[in-house]
């Protein structure tokens, strides 16, 4: 999983950047379960 920045500029929600957050940390700790349940 990546995010690519191609220069334009996008609002992401508190919602959106707290899922995103979650994945990153569920994948930093190998937990499939938890990264799943990110979104």
């Amino acid at each position: 999983v990546a995010l690519l920045d191609y220069g334009q500029v996008k609002h992401i929600t508190n919602r959106v950047r707290l899922a995103y957050a979650n994945l990153v940390v569920a994948m930093v700790t190998d937990n499939p379960l938890k990264a799943s349940e990110s979104f």
